[in-house]
């Protein structure tokens, strides 16, 4: 099986979308991490890096005395990771450019593998679990951040506030994109099941958080998605992408909304961990 196609554009406009969504999630990821139990002094595998956001969150956790080994098939959003960890003075953090199924890592097991919004963009999650539960040491944790994409209406967040056309429209492109490219649906649900198959000891808590926002930020971080998803749109004729006017779309979002702005709720983001026996 293929990976399903990523839908985001590999460049400078993508990496500040991506450094503008880190800065919304990273309190999130965070708790997940902290509760899971990785801390000071551990050795953390970070899969699916990116451009490092996830790396330098981790690095601050486990301190000077730890490690953060980053992993990543890209090599020009890596080129990006590098230039923001040297910028932040971290020594801890190193970055592979290869993929996290296959690679042959040295310095043995890891006392931690982690990682966000990796696993609805591999083609077997369950595969890539077993693989990334043999890197751990015994007693050693694993935690994913997750988002939960609805696989049918049903199951949509509520839309955005107050109703308007053109965010319907927006978000209405958003979830046909992640579906026509075969992203993983409904993975941050799954991630329990996935680590019990592994032979990972599952922890009971999960944590929970609804993307959302409000206003001109809401709105802004939309249109930036889609302006990355602008291949694709166009590719798979999810939608006239001409006809959206990008250019214009946050104030015609803003003028339909009270102030300060409508709010918008995305899927769920959910985190959950477990322990090598």
């Amino acid at each position: 099986m293929s990976d399903p196609e990523y839908a985001l554009t590999q460049d400078d406009d993508e990496f500040q979308r991506l450094a503008r969504q880190a800065a919304a999630v990273e309190p999130f990821t965070e708790r997940v991490f902290r509760a899971a139990g990785i801390g000071h002094g551990m050795r953390v595998l970070d899969v699916g890096c990116g451009a490092g956001h996830v790396s330098m969150l981790v690095a601050r956790l486990v301190g000077d005395s730890g490690e953060v080994v980053g992993i990543d098939r890209e090599a020009l959003v890596l080129e990006h990771a590098r230039a923001q960890v040297r910028a932040a003075g971290l020594g801890n953090v190193s970055f592979v450019n290869d993929d996290f199924r296959t690679a042959e890592l040295p310095g043995g097991a890891f006392d931690a593998v982690v990682g966000r919004y990796v696993l609805q963009y591999q083609a077997d999650p369950q595969a890539a679990i077993s693989v990334l539960a043999r890197r751990l040491r015994s007693g050693g944790v694993m935690a994913f951040h997750e988002m939960d994409i609805p696989d049918d209406d049903r199951r949509r967040p509520a839309g955005p506030w107050p109703p308007s056309p053109l965010a319907d429209a927006l978000v209405d492109a958003i979830f046909a994109v992640w579906r026509a490219t075969g992203t993983q649906l409904r993975m941050g649900v799954r991630l329990p099941s996935l680590y019990a198959a592994a032979g990972l000891r599952v922890d009971p808590l999960l944590h929970t958080q609804a993307m959302a926002g409000i206003g001109e930020g809401w709105a802004t971080a939309i249109v930036s998605l889609l302006r990355s998803m602008e291949g694709v749109i166009r590719e798979h004729g999810i939608a006239d992408y001409d006809a959206l006017d990008l250019d214009t779309a946050v104030e015609r979002l803003l003028q339909d909304a009270p102030p300060p702005g409508p709010v918008g709720i995305g899927p769920l983001n959910i985190g959950a961990w477990a322990t090598a026996p």
